[in-house]
């Protein structure tokens, strides 16, 4: 699973390059989107969510008028990742993605983005957990304990300056 996220980012980070054969998304598409990112939020483990992971990849690198940032150390540093799958890591991005398809004026660097797909990766994550699907990750404890203490916003915003 690893290898399919150094694969896919590069991907979606350079969407752009990869679509120039298709028009902006449409309504419909951004419903779409939406509606899987909260599928992986509430139930991840299942066959539908991972054609959505597949979906909401494909229309991510393709779709020209949509641009979401990868930010992967606000979950931590590379050491303090380890262990964490590539579908939370990933989630992250999913999740920004819906906060902008439903802020259309939210941009895909700031706080508030980095925020929302930070909340629906603890979603999806306290999910898996619910579900018993995945073991205890220790960064994602903390970094839910950093929201339980309210400093959630403040934390993004200092580790949001590494992504932008």
């Amino acid at each position: 699973m690893r290898s399919l996220l150094l694969i896919l980012i590069p991907l979606l980070v350079s969407g752009p390059a990869f679509s120039a054969a298709r028009g902006p998304s449409t309504a419909e598409e951004r419903q779409k989107a939406v509606e899987l990112v909260r599928v992986l939020e509430t139930s991840p483990w299942t066959d539908e969510a991972k054609e959505a992971r597949v979906w909401l990849t494909t229309f991510l690198n393709e779709a020209p008028d949509i641009t979401v940032k990868q930010c992967l150390s606000l979950l931590g540093s590379p050491a303090e990742r380890q262990g964490i799958p590539a579908d939370l890591s990933m989630q992250h991005m999913f999740s920004s993605a819906a906060h902008i398809l439903e802020h259309p004026g939210a941009g895909a660097g700031s706080t508030e983005t980095f925020l929302a797909g930070l909340e629906g990766t603890f979603k999806s994550y306290s999910a898996l957990r619910a579900h018993n699907s995945i073991e205890p990750q220790p960064r994602l404890e903390q970094l839910l304990q950093i929201q339980k203490d309210g400093q959630l916003e403040a934390y993004v915003r200092g580790q949001g300056r590494n992504c932008l």
